[in-house]
């Protein structure tokens, strides 16, 4: 039969076989059944640690309101959006598999980089040494500088300029 009480105050275990159901008006608010699967109507406040041990699916959005940490891998099935940095750790590789990597500033995009290894740069791309094995192609002008100073260049028609001497 069933066992009607206000409250019970238990200083030890409550072990339950089948189901275990919080009600309140208008029917079950929470669940938790005898594997361990649980649903929750409201919403959970954890204020230690969640620890997942296999995997996690979130139907919504996630929010991470400060800092947080993942021991293992986040796949994400669809957009994520970060209002903040994404600071990757020491060591730590970025790895797309996907076709394409692109950086925009609304809908401009400044950097596009394909899995081929092509890539676009909307403005200055700053770099130390350039090794190239096949072909450097200059639409506009080549410039030699030293400290600022243009010492050499050869332009889109073939006319050049070289400030030393050419041997």
């Amino acid at each position: 039969g069933n066992l009607n009480v206000d409250s019970i105050d238990c200083r030890d275990n409550i072990d339950v076989y089948n189901s275990f159901n919080m009600r309140a008006s208008g029917g079950i608010k929470a669940t938790i059944n005898k594997d361990g699967v649980s649903s929750f109507a409201g919403a959970m406040q954890i204020k230690d640690t969640l620890i997942v041990q296999e995997n996690s699916s979130f139907v919504g959005g996630i929010v991470v309101p400060s800092t947080s940490s993942f021991g293992g891998a986040v796949t994400v099935n669809s957009t994520s959006t970060f209002t903040g940095d994404v600071t990757l750790g020491t060591g730590a590789d970025l790895i797309m598999n996907s076709e394409s990597f692109s950086m925009k500033s609304g809908s401009d995009e400044n950097i596009y980089i394909r899995n081929n290894g092509s890539a676009s740069f909307a403005g200055n791309l700053n770099v130390d040494t350039i090794d190239c094995r096949d072909n450097i192609d200059v639409y506009n002008i080549f410039n030699m500088r030293n400290s600022g100073d243009i010492n050499a260049t050869i332009n889109n028609i073939g006319a050049s300029s070289f400030a030393g001497a050419m041997q």
